[in-house]
């Protein structure tokens, strides 16, 4: 299933696959005012522009949460370049977690 089919599925949460990316996908608590958590995201190979593919094609309609990012050094960077800002993890300490929502 691709992120199109999980929206349409209605499902709270799956794995599902886009080109060159395995992601772990949750819809969104509605207190952290984003669409949906990217929980694992997986790329093969990695830096090969799937990730952006995906954020390219979805960040016009919907919002993300990016939960702990494991590379920081590489990938926060990423992420603030693109206008998420990092932010409190669910017990209210600083973490590798970006978000683009409100």
């Amino acid at each position: 299933m691709d992120f199109q089919g999980f929206i349409e599925s209605k499902m709270r949460n799956a794995w599902i696959q886009e080109p060159g990316l395995k992601l772990y996908v949750r819809v969104s608590l509605p207190s952290r005012g984003t669409d949906y958590d990217l929980a694992t995201m997986l790329a093969t190979p990695r830096g090969k522009g799937a990730l952006t593919r995906f954020l390219d094609a979805w960040e016009p309609t919907f919002s993300f949460y990016i939960e702990n990012v494991l590379h920081p050094e590489r990938l926060g960077k990423y992420f603030l370049s693109r206008g998420y800002r990092e932010v409190l993890n669910y017990n209210g300490v600083k973490c590798c977690c970006y978000s683009n929502g409100k």
